[in-house]
């Protein structure tokens, strides 16, 4: 049975990848999308193009966990869409430089 997961940090980097994989493996996976200047389009963009190619379930959610009402926001539009979460995996992370 294909299990339910929200990947946050799914935009690239290891989130990306983990997301594309749980797909691939016949998983339903949200990918959990942010981006520091608030624009995903070319994010959700590529996931599109990748569930389409590999026919795949990888739809994308918009999460920024800076504050607690976006979290709610994709904790509740997987739920609505599968009536259920199985696996939440933080895969978020943040570069800086100085």
């Amino acid at each position: 049975m294909a299990q339910v997961y929200l990947i946050t940090g799914a935009s690239t980097g290891f989130g990306a990848l983990c997301a594309r994989d749980l797909a691939k493996e016949g998983h339903i996976v949200f990918a959990g999308m942010y981006s520091h200047d608030g624009n995903t389009s070319k994010y959700e963009e590529e996931a599109a193009a990748f569930a389409l190619e590999h026919n795949v379930d990888l739809r994308t959610v918009a999460l920024d966990l800076l504050s607690q009402a976006p979290i709610d926001a994709a904790v509740k539009h997987v739920i609505d869409a599968t009536g259920r979460i199985d696996t939440i995996s933080s895969t978020c992370g943040s570069t800086t430089s100085t």
